[in-house]
Protein backbone atom coordinates (compact mmCIF):
# COMPACT_ATOMS: atom_id res chain seq x y z
CA UNK A 1 0.00 0.00 0.00
CA UNK A 2 2.87 2.50 0.62
CA UNK A 3 4.37 1.41 -2.87
CA UNK A 4 0.89 2.26 -4.42
CA UNK A 5 0.45 5.25 -2.77
CA UNK A 6 4.18 6.63 -3.27
CA UNK A 7 3.37 6.32 -7.11
CA UNK A 8 0.50 8.98 -6.68
CA UNK A 9 2.39 11.35 -5.06
CA UNK A 10 4.91 11.82 -8.12
CA UNK A 11 3.65 15.28 -9.21
CA UNK A 12 4.48 16.68 -5.21
CA UNK A 13 7.75 15.15 -5.42
CA UNK A 14 8.43 16.93 -8.38
CA UNK A 15 7.41 20.33 -7.23
CA UNK A 16 9.17 19.79 -4.07
CA UNK A 17 12.31 19.21 -5.58
CA UNK A 18 11.41 22.31 -8.14
CA UNK A 19 11.53 24.64 -5.29
CA UNK A 20 15.08 23.51 -3.95
CA UNK A 21 14.02 20.15 -1.81
CA UNK A 22 17.14 17.89 -2.28
CA UNK A 23 16.83 14.08 -2.75
CA UNK A 24 18.45 13.45 0.65
CA UNK A 25 15.38 15.60 1.84
CA UNK A 26 12.97 13.70 0.15
CA UNK A 27 14.54 10.39 1.29
CA UNK A 28 14.50 11.72 5.18
CA UNK A 29 10.74 12.74 4.23
CA UNK A 30 9.22 9.31 2.87
CA UNK A 31 11.66 7.81 5.86
CA UNK A 32 10.04 10.05 8.45
CA UNK A 33 6.51 8.75 6.83
CA UNK A 34 6.77 5.15 6.55
CA UNK A 35 8.68 4.93 10.03
CA UNK A 36 6.05 6.66 11.95
CA UNK A 37 3.28 4.45 10.43
CA UNK A 38 5.37 1.20 11.50
CA UNK A 39 5.60 2.44 15.00
CA UNK A 40 2.09 3.22 15.30
CA UNK A 41 1.37 -0.20 13.73
CA UNK A 42 4.18 -1.50 16.16
CA UNK A 43 2.50 -0.14 19.37
CA UNK A 44 -0.88 -1.39 18.02
CA UNK A 45 0.26 -4.39 17.73
CA UNK A 46 2.03 -4.76 20.90
CA UNK A 47 -1.25 -3.93 22.55
CA UNK A 48 -3.45 -6.13 21.10
CA UNK A 49 -0.50 -8.67 22.08
CA UNK A 50 -1.17 -7.23 25.75
CA UNK A 51 -4.52 -7.67 25.40
CA UNK A 52 -4.45 -10.82 24.02
CA UNK A 53 -1.99 -12.37 26.19
CA UNK A 54 -4.41 -12.15 29.14
CA UNK A 55 -7.16 -13.69 27.85
CA UNK A 56 -4.85 -16.13 26.62
CA UNK A 57 -3.80 -16.64 30.38
CA UNK A 58 -7.48 -16.55 31.19
CA UNK A 59 -8.83 -19.90 28.91
CA UNK A 60 -5.83 -21.04 28.47
CA UNK A 61 -5.73 -24.89 30.10
CA UNK A 62 -4.14 -25.37 33.32
CA UNK A 63 -2.00 -28.16 31.65
CA UNK A 64 -0.20 -25.89 29.89
CA UNK A 65 3.19 -25.08 31.88
CA UNK A 66 4.24 -21.38 33.87
CA UNK A 67 0.83 -20.11 31.00
CA UNK A 68 0.54 -17.48 33.42
CA UNK A 69 4.39 -16.34 34.19
CA UNK A 70 4.04 -15.39 30.35
CA UNK A 71 4.39 -11.49 30.07
CA UNK A 72 5.49 -9.19 27.55
CA UNK A 73 8.37 -7.52 29.06
CA UNK A 74 11.38 -5.66 27.89
CA UNK A 75 12.91 -7.93 25.09
CA UNK A 76 9.72 -8.09 23.39
CA UNK A 77 9.39 -4.33 23.38
CA UNK A 78 12.56 -4.21 21.86
CA UNK A 79 12.14 -6.97 19.21
CA UNK A 80 8.31 -5.24 18.29
CA UNK A 81 10.69 -2.03 17.75
CA UNK A 82 13.17 -3.27 16.00
CA UNK A 83 10.79 -5.33 13.48
CA UNK A 84 8.90 -2.12 13.25
CA UNK A 85 11.69 0.25 12.66
CA UNK A 86 13.01 -2.51 9.71
CA UNK A 87 9.53 -2.57 8.55
CA UNK A 88 9.47 1.32 8.35
CA UNK A 89 12.94 1.47 6.50
CA UNK A 90 12.36 -1.27 3.94
CA UNK A 91 9.06 0.17 2.66
CA UNK A 92 10.06 3.89 2.77
CA UNK A 93 13.73 3.37 1.47
CA UNK A 94 12.21 1.88 -1.74
CA UNK A 95 10.02 4.53 -2.94
CA UNK A 96 12.52 6.90 -2.06
CA UNK A 97 14.99 5.82 -3.77
CA UNK A 98 13.01 4.94 -6.71
CA UNK A 99 12.06 8.95 -7.04
CA UNK A 100 15.42 9.79 -6.13
CA UNK A 101 16.60 8.34 -9.07
CA UNK A 102 14.04 9.46 -11.15
CA UNK A 103 13.76 12.39 -13.93
CA UNK A 104 10.68 14.24 -12.20
CA UNK A 105 10.78 17.22 -14.84
CA UNK A 106 8.35 15.53 -17.12
CA UNK A 107 6.14 15.14 -13.99
CA UNK A 108 5.52 18.79 -13.77
CA UNK A 109 3.71 18.99 -17.09
CA UNK A 110 1.56 15.99 -15.75
CA UNK A 111 -1.57 16.38 -13.64
CA UNK A 112 -1.99 14.59 -10.92
CA UNK A 113 -4.43 12.37 -11.40
CA UNK A 114 -2.74 10.94 -14.82
CA UNK A 115 0.48 10.01 -12.84
CA UNK A 116 0.54 6.54 -12.84
CA UNK A 117 3.00 3.81 -11.76
CA UNK A 118 5.47 2.11 -14.24
CA UNK A 119 4.95 -1.41 -15.67
CA UNK A 120 7.78 -2.76 -13.41
CA UNK A 121 6.23 -0.94 -9.99
CA UNK A 122 3.15 -2.53 -11.08
CA UNK A 123 5.08 -6.03 -11.10
CA UNK A 124 6.75 -5.46 -8.01
CA UNK A 125 3.09 -5.12 -6.62
CA UNK A 126 1.39 -7.57 -8.08
CA UNK A 127 4.54 -9.93 -6.68
CA UNK A 128 3.95 -8.78 -3.09
CA UNK A 129 0.37 -9.39 -2.94
CA UNK A 130 1.22 -12.84 -4.68
CA UNK A 131 3.73 -13.40 -2.03
CA UNK A 132 1.04 -12.63 0.85
CA UNK A 133 -1.17 -15.18 -0.88
CA UNK A 134 1.44 -17.68 -1.14
CA UNK A 135 2.02 -17.13 2.84
CA UNK A 136 -1.40 -17.12 3.49
CA UNK A 137 -1.49 -20.78 1.77
CA UNK A 138 0.98 -22.12 3.39
CA UNK A 139 -0.58 -21.20 6.98
CA UNK A 140 -3.97 -22.23 6.38
CA UNK A 141 -2.90 -25.70 5.01
CA UNK A 142 -0.51 -26.18 8.12
CA UNK A 143 -3.74 -25.14 9.91
CA UNK A 144 -6.22 -27.40 8.17
CA UNK A 145 -3.63 -30.31 8.54
CA UNK A 146 -3.30 -29.63 12.51
CA UNK A 147 -7.22 -29.05 12.57
CA UNK A 148 -8.13 -32.63 10.70
CA UNK A 149 -5.17 -34.78 12.76
CA UNK A 150 -6.85 -32.91 15.90
CA UNK A 151 -10.16 -34.32 14.92
CA UNK A 152 -9.44 -37.75 14.67
CA UNK A 153 -6.92 -38.21 17.43
CA UNK A 154 -10.08 -36.52 19.48
CA UNK A 155 -12.16 -39.45 18.29
CA UNK A 156 -13.15 -41.88 20.80
CA UNK A 157 -13.79 -45.64 19.52
CA UNK A 158 -17.40 -46.87 19.94
CA UNK A 159 -18.52 -47.98 23.73
CA UNK A 160 -16.46 -45.38 25.35
CA UNK A 161 -17.97 -42.33 26.85
CA UNK A 162 -15.27 -40.58 28.75
CA UNK A 163 -17.78 -37.68 29.92
CA UNK A 164 -19.03 -40.53 32.73
CA UNK A 165 -16.17 -42.16 33.67
CA UNK A 166 -14.30 -40.81 36.67
CA UNK A 167 -10.40 -41.33 36.94
CA UNK A 168 -7.86 -40.46 39.62
CA UNK A 169 -4.72 -41.44 40.98
CA UNK A 170 -3.93 -43.57 43.82
CA UNK A 171 0.30 -43.05 44.97
CA UNK A 172 1.47 -46.05 46.51
CA UNK A 173 5.24 -45.47 46.43
CA UNK A 174 4.99 -44.64 50.93
CA UNK A 175 7.36 -46.47 53.10
CA UNK A 176 4.71 -48.97 54.16
CA UNK A 177 3.79 -49.44 50.32
CA UNK A 178 7.02 -49.23 48.69
CA UNK A 179 7.92 -52.61 47.17
CA UNK A 180 5.86 -54.47 49.68
CA UNK A 181 3.48 -56.62 47.77
CA UNK A 182 1.45 -58.42 50.86
CA UNK A 183 0.33 -54.66 52.31
CA UNK A 184 -0.50 -53.35 48.56
CA UNK A 185 -2.70 -56.01 48.15
CA UNK A 186 -4.62 -55.63 51.20
CA UNK A 187 -4.91 -51.95 50.51
CA UNK A 188 -6.15 -53.15 46.89
CA UNK A 189 -8.91 -55.44 47.84
CA UNK A 190 -9.73 -52.86 50.88
CA UNK A 191 -10.01 -50.14 48.16
CA UNK A 192 -12.66 -52.87 46.13
CA UNK A 193 -14.52 -53.16 49.03
CA UNK A 194 -15.40 -49.41 49.07
CA UNK A 195 -15.72 -48.97 45.76
CA UNK A 196 -18.61 -51.33 45.31
CA UNK A 197 -20.38 -49.63 47.88
CA UNK A 198 -20.77 -46.27 46.62
CA UNK A 199 -23.66 -45.44 45.28
CA UNK A 200 -23.82 -44.21 41.75
CA UNK A 201 -21.28 -46.45 40.09
CA UNK A 202 -22.02 -48.70 37.63
CA UNK A 203 -17.90 -50.40 37.03
CA UNK A 204 -14.69 -49.33 38.38
CA UNK A 205 -11.47 -50.27 37.50
CA UNK A 206 -7.51 -50.20 38.24
CA UNK A 207 -4.67 -49.74 35.63
CA UNK A 208 -1.31 -50.36 37.55
CA UNK A 209 0.90 -49.49 34.78
CA UNK A 210 2.64 -51.11 31.51
CA UNK A 211 5.81 -52.66 30.85
CA UNK A 212 7.52 -53.77 27.28
CA UNK A 213 8.45 -56.72 27.47
CA UNK A 214 9.31 -59.27 24.62
CA UNK A 215 6.37 -61.24 23.28
CA UNK A 216 5.79 -64.71 21.52
CA UNK A 217 2.18 -65.77 21.06
CA UNK A 218 2.75 -69.85 20.35
CA UNK A 219 2.52 -70.72 17.02
CA UNK A 220 2.95 -67.11 15.72
CA UNK A 221 5.84 -64.92 14.36
CA UNK A 222 7.00 -63.05 17.33
CA UNK A 223 5.69 -59.53 17.98
CA UNK A 224 7.89 -56.61 17.46
CA UNK A 225 6.14 -53.57 18.55
CA UNK A 226 7.95 -50.65 20.50
CA UNK A 227 12.20 -51.26 21.45
CA UNK A 228 11.77 -54.08 23.52
CA UNK A 229 8.86 -56.02 22.57
CA UNK A 230 5.24 -55.03 23.21
CA UNK A 231 3.77 -53.20 25.86
CA UNK A 232 1.49 -55.34 28.50
CA UNK A 233 -0.73 -53.20 30.56
CA UNK A 234 -1.44 -54.73 33.99
CA UNK A 235 -5.15 -53.86 35.34
CA UNK A 236 -8.16 -55.38 37.43
CA UNK A 237 -11.02 -57.53 36.07
CA UNK A 238 -13.19 -54.48 35.81
CA UNK A 239 -11.23 -51.81 34.36
CA UNK A 240 -11.87 -52.45 30.66
CA UNK A 241 -15.34 -52.82 31.56
CA UNK A 242 -15.52 -49.51 33.14
CA UNK A 243 -14.40 -48.01 30.07
CA UNK A 244 -17.09 -49.33 28.39
CA UNK A 245 -14.92 -51.21 25.96
CA UNK A 246 -17.00 -53.79 23.98
CA UNK A 247 -15.28 -56.80 23.14
CA UNK A 248 -14.70 -57.94 19.10
CA UNK A 249 -14.02 -61.32 19.68
CA UNK A 250 -14.14 -64.00 22.53
CA UNK A 251 -14.84 -63.29 26.03
CA UNK A 252 -14.16 -61.49 29.34
CA UNK A 253 -11.89 -63.14 31.44
CA UNK A 254 -13.81 -65.03 34.82
CA UNK A 255 -12.64 -62.85 37.91
CA UNK A 256 -10.51 -65.63 39.22
CA UNK A 257 -8.94 -66.99 36.45
CA UNK A 258 -7.33 -63.56 35.07
CA UNK A 259 -4.23 -64.13 36.27
CA UNK A 260 -4.03 -67.43 33.70
CA UNK A 261 -6.03 -64.75 31.15
CA UNK A 262 -5.37 -62.03 28.84
CA UNK A 263 -7.58 -59.69 26.50
CA UNK A 264 -5.57 -58.44 23.37
CA UNK A 265 -6.41 -55.06 21.19
CA UNK A 266 -7.06 -54.85 17.16
CA UNK A 267 -3.74 -53.56 16.94
CA UNK A 268 -1.86 -56.69 18.49
CA UNK A 269 -4.60 -59.27 16.33
CA UNK A 270 -3.20 -57.11 13.29
CA UNK A 271 0.64 -57.30 14.08
CA UNK A 272 0.95 -60.98 14.71
CA UNK A 273 -1.49 -61.82 11.76
CA UNK A 274 -3.41 -64.45 13.49
CA UNK A 275 -7.06 -63.05 12.82
CA UNK A 276 -9.54 -64.83 14.72
CA UNK A 277 -7.38 -67.26 15.36
CA UNK A 278 -5.89 -65.59 17.96
CA UNK A 279 -8.51 -66.91 20.44
CA UNK A 280 -7.13 -69.31 22.50
CA UNK A 281 -3.66 -69.10 22.12
CA UNK A 282 -1.01 -68.56 24.80
CA UNK A 283 1.07 -65.10 24.69
CA UNK A 284 4.30 -65.44 26.71
CA UNK A 285 6.80 -62.59 27.85
CA UNK A 286 9.19 -61.59 30.84
CA UNK A 287 6.45 -61.40 33.05
CA UNK A 288 3.91 -62.77 31.16
CA UNK A 289 2.29 -66.31 30.42
CA UNK A 290 -1.45 -66.34 29.97
CA UNK A 291 -4.34 -67.63 27.30
CA UNK A 292 -5.71 -64.91 25.17
CA UNK A 293 -9.23 -65.32 25.94
CA UNK A 294 -11.04 -61.81 24.15
CA UNK A 295 -10.23 -59.07 21.65
CA UNK A 296 -11.07 -55.17 22.20
CA UNK A 297 -10.99 -52.34 20.31
CA UNK A 298 -8.20 -50.08 20.12
CA UNK A 299 -8.51 -46.98 22.35
CA UNK A 300 -7.08 -44.40 24.59
CA UNK A 301 -7.53 -43.78 27.79
CA UNK A 302 -4.49 -41.89 28.81
CA UNK A 303 -3.41 -39.68 25.87
CA UNK A 304 -4.94 -38.62 22.99
CA UNK A 305 -1.56 -37.73 20.79
CA UNK A 306 -0.46 -40.89 20.68
CA UNK A 307 -0.98 -43.85 17.82
CA UNK A 308 -2.69 -47.21 18.95
CA UNK A 309 -0.25 -49.56 19.73
CA UNK A 310 -0.36 -53.41 20.02
CA UNK A 311 -1.36 -53.93 24.11
CA UNK A 312 -2.12 -57.46 26.11
CA UNK A 313 -4.06 -56.39 29.50
CA UNK A 314 -3.66 -59.08 32.31
CA UNK A 315 -3.80 -59.04 35.86
CA UNK A 316 -2.65 -56.71 37.62
CA UNK A 317 -1.66 -59.07 39.94
CA UNK A 318 1.40 -60.26 37.79
CA UNK A 319 3.02 -56.59 37.70
CA UNK A 320 6.79 -56.76 38.46
CA UNK A 321 6.70 -53.61 40.35
CA UNK A 322 3.99 -50.93 41.49
CA UNK A 323 4.10 -48.03 42.98
CA UNK A 324 0.97 -46.56 42.32
CA UNK A 325 -2.99 -46.78 40.78
CA UNK A 326 -5.21 -45.01 38.39
CA UNK A 327 -8.81 -45.61 39.07
CA UNK A 328 -11.13 -45.62 36.31
CA UNK A 329 -14.60 -45.55 37.54
CA UNK A 330 -18.27 -45.68 35.27
CA UNK A 331 -21.14 -43.58 37.17
CA UNK A 332 -24.66 -43.39 36.46
CA UNK A 333 -24.74 -39.41 36.67
CA UNK A 334 -22.21 -37.02 36.41
CA UNK A 335 -18.99 -38.16 38.16
CA UNK A 336 -17.82 -35.04 39.18
CA UNK A 337 -21.16 -34.77 41.45
CA UNK A 338 -19.39 -37.47 43.26
CA UNK A 339 -16.04 -36.81 42.85
CA UNK A 340 -15.04 -35.88 46.94
CA UNK A 341 -17.39 -38.98 48.12
CA UNK A 342 -15.21 -41.15 45.98
CA UNK A 343 -12.30 -39.16 47.32
CA UNK A 344 -12.94 -39.36 50.94
CA UNK A 345 -13.84 -42.93 50.86
CA UNK A 346 -10.42 -43.90 49.50
CA UNK A 347 -8.86 -41.56 52.27
CA UNK A 348 -10.78 -43.52 54.80
CA UNK A 349 -8.19 -46.82 53.67
CA UNK A 350 -5.20 -45.29 55.05
CA UNK A 351 -4.97 -41.19 55.02
CA UNK A 352 -1.51 -41.17 54.27
CA UNK A 353 -2.28 -42.65 50.53
CA UNK A 354 -2.22 -39.26 48.64
CA UNK A 355 -5.08 -39.17 46.21
CA UNK A 356 -4.54 -36.65 43.18
CA UNK A 357 -5.80 -35.89 39.81
CA UNK A 358 -9.13 -36.45 39.91
CA UNK A 359 -11.13 -35.52 36.80
CA UNK A 360 -13.50 -37.08 34.18
CA UNK A 361 -11.61 -39.23 31.41
CA UNK A 362 -13.33 -36.34 28.81
CA UNK A 363 -10.91 -34.37 31.18
CA UNK A 364 -7.49 -36.06 31.61
CA UNK A 365 -8.03 -36.76 27.58
CA UNK A 366 -8.55 -33.18 26.77
CA UNK A 367 -5.38 -31.68 29.20
CA UNK A 368 -3.49 -34.30 27.28
CA UNK A 369 -3.59 -32.69 24.19
CA UNK A 370 -3.87 -28.87 25.57
CA UNK A 371 -0.39 -28.10 23.80
CA UNK A 372 -1.46 -29.27 20.47
CA UNK A 373 -4.77 -27.58 21.11
CA UNK A 374 -3.08 -24.56 22.08
CA UNK A 375 -0.56 -24.61 19.52
CA UNK A 376 -3.72 -25.29 16.76
CA UNK A 377 -5.31 -22.12 18.25
CA UNK A 378 -2.28 -19.54 17.71
CA UNK A 379 -1.58 -21.32 14.09
CA UNK A 380 -5.40 -20.34 13.44
CA UNK A 381 -5.42 -16.87 14.46
CA UNK A 382 -1.85 -16.40 12.15
CA UNK A 383 -3.46 -17.97 9.43
CA UNK A 384 -6.62 -15.80 9.49
CA UNK A 385 -4.28 -12.57 10.23
CA UNK A 386 -2.54 -13.37 7.10
CA UNK A 387 -5.11 -14.50 4.89
CA UNK A 388 -6.89 -10.45 6.12
CA UNK A 389 -3.68 -8.92 5.00
CA UNK A 390 -3.62 -10.76 1.97
CA UNK A 391 -7.01 -9.99 1.03
CA UNK A 392 -6.82 -6.27 1.88
CA UNK A 393 -3.47 -6.03 -0.51
CA UNK A 394 -5.75 -7.53 -2.89
CA UNK A 395 -8.45 -5.19 -2.70
CA UNK A 396 -5.98 -1.72 -2.46
CA UNK A 397 -4.09 -2.84 -5.64
CA UNK A 398 -7.24 -3.57 -7.80
CA UNK A 399 -8.72 -0.33 -6.39
CA UNK A 400 -5.68 1.33 -7.20
CA UNK A 401 -5.47 0.35 -10.38
CA UNK A 402 -9.17 1.23 -11.34
CA UNK A 403 -8.37 4.54 -10.17
CA UNK A 404 -5.57 4.90 -12.27
CA UNK A 405 -7.12 3.68 -15.13
CA UNK A 406 -10.27 5.64 -14.83
CA UNK A 407 -9.60 7.54 -18.21
CA UNK A 408 -8.50 4.14 -19.94
CA UNK A 409 -11.77 2.41 -18.83
CA UNK A 410 -14.03 5.91 -19.52
CA UNK A 411 -12.66 5.59 -23.13
CA UNK A 412 -13.10 1.78 -23.59
CA UNK A 413 -16.90 2.23 -22.33
CA UNK A 414 -17.37 5.13 -24.43
CA UNK A 415 -15.83 3.38 -27.66
CA UNK A 416 -18.73 0.18 -27.08
CA UNK A 417 -16.99 -1.69 -24.62
CA UNK A 418 -19.85 -3.50 -22.09
CA UNK A 419 -19.81 -3.11 -18.57
CA UNK A 420 -19.33 -7.21 -18.70
CA UNK A 421 -16.33 -6.55 -20.10
CA UNK A 422 -14.72 -4.06 -18.02
CA UNK A 423 -15.94 -6.26 -14.85
CA UNK A 424 -13.94 -9.55 -16.59
CA UNK A 425 -10.44 -7.65 -17.19
CA UNK A 426 -10.62 -6.04 -13.72
CA UNK A 427 -11.05 -9.42 -12.03
CA UNK A 428 -8.74 -11.08 -14.28
CA UNK A 429 -6.42 -8.44 -13.33
CA UNK A 430 -6.74 -9.56 -9.74
CA UNK A 431 -6.88 -13.05 -10.11
CA UNK A 432 -3.55 -13.52 -11.78
CA UNK A 433 -2.17 -12.29 -8.60
CA UNK A 434 -3.86 -14.52 -7.01
CA UNK A 435 -3.30 -17.65 -8.89
CA UNK A 436 0.41 -17.07 -8.83
CA UNK A 437 0.44 -16.50 -5.48
CA UNK A 438 -1.77 -19.86 -4.71
CA UNK A 439 0.56 -21.99 -7.01
CA UNK A 440 3.69 -20.71 -5.08
CA UNK A 441 1.72 -21.50 -2.09
CA UNK A 442 0.74 -25.49 -2.74
CA UNK A 443 4.41 -25.60 -3.93
CA UNK A 444 5.94 -24.19 -0.87
CA UNK A 445 3.24 -26.09 1.24
CA UNK A 446 4.35 -28.95 -0.06
CA UNK A 447 7.66 -29.08 1.17
CA UNK A 448 7.03 -27.15 4.02
CA UNK A 449 4.44 -29.36 5.42
CA UNK A 450 7.00 -32.35 5.34
CA UNK A 451 8.62 -30.90 8.66
CA UNK A 452 5.64 -31.57 10.44
CA UNK A 453 4.54 -34.91 9.67
CA UNK A 454 6.13 -36.05 13.09
CA UNK A 455 3.07 -33.60 14.16
CA UNK A 456 0.06 -35.27 11.94
CA UNK A 457 -1.83 -38.05 13.57
CA UNK A 458 -3.96 -39.71 10.61
CA UNK A 459 -3.14 -37.22 7.66
CA UNK A 460 -0.64 -37.53 5.38
CA UNK A 461 1.58 -33.74 4.99
CA UNK A 462 0.47 -33.82 1.33
CA UNK A 463 -3.15 -34.43 1.67
CA UNK A 464 -4.90 -33.45 -1.56
CA UNK A 465 -8.19 -32.76 0.33
CA UNK A 466 -6.67 -30.12 2.60
CA UNK A 467 -4.79 -28.44 -0.14
CA UNK A 468 -8.04 -28.44 -2.44
CA UNK A 469 -9.94 -26.92 -0.17
CA UNK A 470 -7.66 -24.14 0.93
CA UNK A 471 -6.72 -23.35 -2.41
CA UNK A 472 -10.95 -23.30 -3.60
CA UNK A 473 -10.87 -21.22 -0.58
CA UNK A 474 -8.52 -18.60 -0.82
CA UNK A 475 -9.81 -18.26 -4.41
CA UNK A 476 -13.56 -17.46 -3.46
CA UNK A 477 -12.33 -14.74 -0.92
CA UNK A 478 -10.24 -13.23 -3.66
CA UNK A 479 -12.69 -12.89 -5.37
CA UNK A 480 -14.45 -11.31 -3.96
CA UNK A 481 -12.11 -9.03 -2.76
CA UNK A 482 -11.60 -7.96 -6.75
CA UNK A 483 -15.70 -7.51 -6.90
CA UNK A 484 -15.92 -4.30 -4.95
CA UNK A 485 -13.13 -2.67 -7.20
CA UNK A 486 -14.19 -4.10 -10.71
CA UNK A 487 -18.43 -3.24 -10.15
CA UNK A 488 -17.38 0.55 -9.72
CA UNK A 489 -14.53 0.22 -12.39
CA UNK A 490 -17.91 -1.41 -14.51
CA UNK A 491 -20.22 1.63 -13.87
CA UNK A 492 -17.73 4.08 -14.21
CA UNK A 493 -19.49 7.27 -16.20
CA UNK A 494 -17.32 7.44 -19.32
CA UNK A 495 -18.20 11.84 -19.46
CA UNK A 496 -16.92 12.39 -16.17
CA UNK A 497 -14.14 10.06 -16.28
CA UNK A 498 -13.27 12.03 -19.67
CA UNK A 499 -14.14 15.09 -18.26
CA UNK A 500 -11.67 14.67 -15.46
CA UNK A 501 -8.60 13.70 -17.53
Amino acid sequence: MLLARASTREREIAIRAAVGAGRARVIRQFLAESVLLALLGGATGVALAAGSLAIIQRVGSPALPRLEDAHIDIFVMSFALLISLATGLLFGLAPALTFARRDLDEALRLDARSSSASTAQLRVRSMLVAVEVALAMVLLIGAGLMLRSFQRMTSYPPGLNPDRILTMRVSLAGPHYDRQWPNQNVYLQQLFQKLSDLPGVEAFGIDCGQFNQPLQVVGVRPLHGTRGGGPVRYVSTGYLKALGMPLLAGSWPPADQMLDDAVVNESFVRQIGAGADVIGRRVKGSFLNATITGVVADFKDVQLDVESTPQVFTDYRLIPGMRGVRIALRTSRDPLAIAETVRKAISSIDKNVPVSQVQTLAQELSNSVAARRFNLALLVVFAATAVLLAIVGIYGVIAYLVAQRTPEIGIRIALGASRRSILQMVVQQGMLMVLVGVCGGLVAASVLTRLMSHMLYGVKAGDPTTFALVAGAIAITALLACIGPALRAAWIDPMAALRNE
